[in-house]
């Protein structure tokens, strides 16, 4: 794992981001590309990565743009999308046509569809828990 890439949702859990950043590079991670949220993502947390795309909440395409454009093929995710957030949501197409076949609309089914669709792009979503173990 030479390429693992980094992909947060978090606010209420800001220390985990930095932790998870700090503990892959420790156990060896060469490249560390975040894509992070506006609004939610610690800026701090640039100073531990290679390279840090600021995104907002909603934007699929993008989000998925930002490891396939670098040839990611691992990432994870970390933290939480604060709950204010979720009601300012501007879903690109990506994000619509997802949220459009969920027939229940929940966290898990939210994040198990974009776990598809990453896969569908050639994204596989690795756990994050053993990261943040090390």
């Amino acid at each position: 794992m030479t390429n693992v890439s980094e992909y947060w949702h978090h606010s209420g859990q800001p220390l985990a981001s930095l932790a998870f950043a700090k503990q892959a590079r420790n156990s060896g991670i060469k490249r560390l590309v975040a894509a992070a949220f506006e609004d939610e993502t610690d800026p701090t947390l640039a100073s531990l990565v290679d390279e840090i795309v600021w995104l907002k909440v909603g934007q699929l395409a993008k989000l998925i743009a930002v490891f396939t454009d670098r040839q990611i093929k691992q990432c994870v995710m970390v933290g939480q999308i604060a709950p204010k957030n979720l009601f300012d949501i501007r879903p690109d197409l990506r994000a619509m046509a997802l949220l459009w076949r969920l027939q229940q609309k929940n966290a898990h089914t939210i994040f198990g569809a974009i776990a598809e669709e990453l896969k569908k792009d050639g994204v596989e979503l690795i756990e994050a828990t053993p990261w943040l173990k090390r």
